[in-house]
């Protein structure tokens, strides 16, 4: 039988929401500050980052944090469910990137008659 993919398609702001969520949740803060720069990178074959650049208050000199692998997928499959997005609890879920915006991918097998 064949599979299905479907993806879910985050904008910048959305995966920034979505990290900044999951880091609050989990005890991870970042400086206050002026966020400065947010990117995604790819790393290794299948994998991606998301990295966000903070300027503290105060003059301190810019850090950079990133959110990358089962984190970042953690991240947003609970931002998916916080919007009522269904998902698939069987699907194996992944993070890939499409015309350089990170998206949730998801493969579901094909029922057996």
């Amino acid at each position: 039988m064949p599979a299905e993919i479907r993806y879910i398609i985050f904008d910048e702001a959305e995966v920034a929401r979505a990290v900044l969520t999951h880091w609050k949740a989990h005890g991870h803060s970042l400086p206050r500050g002026t966020v400065t720069q947010m990117r995604t990178e790819k790393r290794g074959a299948d994998q991606w980052a998301f990295r966000i650049a903070v300027q503290p208050d105060g003059g301190f000199a810019s850090q950079e944090h990133e959110c990358v692998g089962d984190e970042l997928r953690d991240a947003l499959v609970n931002a998916a469910k916080t919007q009522s997005i269904p998902l698939p609890a069987r699907a194996h879920k992944r993070v890939d990137c499409i015309e350089q915006q990170i998206c949730l991918a998801m493969r579901m097998e094909g029922r057996q008659r």
